[in-house]
């Protein structure tokens, strides 16, 4: 019963509604590419994704996540300084073309860019979050903990038991 006085308390001030439209506005960013998402390439030659490339894209995009919602976060009454750390499922899956042989056996399909020739990518699978580590300082008090792990597990759309909430020191 206390925790839901304080939650009414925590969503009823001035500072947090601005607080909660930035978040939804990074949930949408963030679910849009973290989630499981098929990105279908076109036909076109120059269009085909390059591993190592995309593996840098991922880390990039998982650092700018992590700084943005330290930034958010850190911004909600209670809480200080922020640390967060967001683990991925897995790394991100390419498909390749094959075509069937007459044989029955598939060959991948290859094309040459200057001189190069890599396989021909058509889609590629984009991993899910599979957890978020929050060190916070505040964590200590149920009602700042709660706030915490409710907020990120809606922004990120992902169950409330795959966050966790620590004690900064």
């Amino acid at each position: 019963m206390e925790f839901i006085e304080t939650a009414k308390n925590t969503l009823s001030s001035k500072k947090t509604i601005p607080i909660l439209v930035i978040l939804i506005l990074l949930g949408v960013t963030l679910m849009v590419s973290t989630k499981v998402v098929v990105k279908e390439n076109s036909t076109k030659k120059n269009n085909t994704l390059n591993v190592d490339n995309e593996t840098k894209l991922s880390e990039t995009n998982a650092t700018s996540l992590e700084k943005k919602l330290e930034k958010i976060l850190s911004q909600i009454n209670g809480v200080g300084e922020v640390e967060v750390l967001i683990v991925f499922e897995s790394s991100n899956e390419e498909v390749v073309l094959k075509d069937t042989e007459k044989d029955g056996g598939e060959k991948t399909v290859f094309q040459t860019e200057s001189s190069i020739s890599k396989p021909y990518v058509t889609k590629t699978l984009y991993s899910g979050i599979k957890g978020i580590i929050i060190a916070a300082q505040g964590a200590n008090r149920a009602e700042v903990k709660a706030a915490l792990s409710d907020t990120v597990a809606a922004v990120f759309d992902i169950p409330i038991h795959k966050v966790k909430i620590l004690e900064k020191n």
